[in-house]
Parts: structure tokens; sequence; C-alpha cells
């Protein structure tokens, strides 16, 4: 099995300090993004997916383990987020949403 770069990432960056993840996708070629490569990082501070051709559900619910997130850009909203508690930023420009998900009232930091 290969490994996709956001892997390769995500194996450095649990090894060090860093707070930033950020994973540019090509618009031409299939999602390479899995949310389980950033799930175990529990002291990200900011995580930028955009243009990442995310799809609904490319986005796992774990993600909301990242309680000290505070930056989030991206381009679908997981169902629950609830965990982000240290969110401060949520950029969700350019996206054609149909609603959004209740547990975005949760985030008091908003």
């Amino acid at each position: 099995m290969a490994v996709t770069e956001a892997e390769k990432g995500a194996i450095w960056l649990q090894g060090t300090k860093n707070s930033f993840f950020s994973f540019q996708g090509n618009p031409k070629r299939k999602n390479e993004f899995h949310g389980s490569d950033v799930a175990f990082l529990s002291r990200l501070r900011e995580l930028n997916l955009r243009d990442s051709n995310l799809r609904e559900g490319d986005i796992p619910s774990d993600i909301s383990c990242l309680s000290s997130l505070k930056k989030l850009d991206l381009s679908d909203i997981p169902s629950d987020v609830s965990g982000l508690s240290s969110l401060i930023l949520l950029d969700l420009s350019g996206n054609n949403f149909n609603g959004i998900p209740s547990t975005l009232t949760r985030l008091s930091k908003l």
C-alpha cells in the first residue's frame, strides 16, 4: 500500500511540536486526504483543507477530538464538531451548503 503525501506529513508531524497542518489538494486529482491522518494530532491548532476536493463523508467525526484546534479551513462541515472547543475561526468560503449542523452553535469562541 502506498503512503499518501498527507500520511507522510501527518507521520512527521506526530513527533514534532508543530501546530499547523495544510493539505493542498489538486482539483484534477482524486481526493487523497484521509481525516484519520490528523485525528491523532491532539495539539493541532490550525488545519487547512482548502481545495482538497472533499466530498460528504470525507471528514470523519473523530476530527472533533482536535480540542486545541483554533483555525479550520475546509469544504464540508462534519456533523459533530462540538469537540472543537478552542475553534475561533471557521472558513467556509467558496462552498454551496444546503445547511449547517446545529452543533456549530456549541462553539462559543466562534
